[in-house]
């Protein structure tokens, strides 16, 4: 016959951390990083198609549907691009965590060009015609490429999938639990 003994308690060491000791201030704070990342890049999102297609009495361009599309879609094509070919070198070369920076510094300078494209679009308006043409393109080419510019966010914190530029640089939890992590 078969005895069944009661398995032993696992030692303290061997336990799994809780979900509550993973949250330290440094998890949340990267968290709130990627959640920032992404609400800013909803901002940009929206706001391009919306701003472009408004009349320039009410800070847009008034550009049509037509003309956004092309330019979405170049912009969409020019930043696959990019994260395919230079975001690679550019995380070896200066790390997740400076271009995570760089990331959020785009973003704000594609939230801040609004105004200016505003400003730029609403000088060169005649009667609340589309505004195509001349120097509307410079405001426009700034904050499509800073847009780019805050896309190698994802790539960044894709890098290093553990959320983002955290975990691979943490050794504990708050709770003093030792994580095993490895990162490729």
């Amino acid at each position: 016959a078969t005895s069944v003994t009661p398995a032993s308690k696992p030692s303290k060491s061997l336990t799994s951390p809780s979900i509550r000791s993973l949250l330290s201030r440094r998890l949340l704070l990267a968290i709130t990083n990627y959640a920032l990342l992404a609400y800013f890049d909803q901002c940009v999102s929206v706001l391009i198609p919306l701003v472009y297609s408004s009349p320039p009495s009410l800070g847009g361009l008034n550009l049509s549907s037509f003309t956004i599309g092309v330019m979405l879609g170049v912009w969409g094509f020019c930043n696959g691009l990019f994260n395919i070919t230079c975001l690679p070198r550019l995380l070896r070369r200066f790390g997740v965590k400076k271009l995570f920076i760089a990331s959020s510094v785009g973003s704000a300078i594609a939230l801040a060009m609004f105004p200016i494209v505003g400003v730029v679009g609403k000088s060169l308006a005649k009667n609340d015609e589309e505004v195509v043409g001349g120097i509307i393109w410079l405001p426009i080419a700034v904050q499509l490429i800073a847009w780019i510019v805050a896309y190698m966010g994802y790539g960044a914190c894709s890098a290093h999938p553990p959320v983002c530029f955290y975990l691979s640089t943490a050794d504990y939890t708050s709770d003093g639990h030792r994580l095993h992590i490895r990162l490729h």
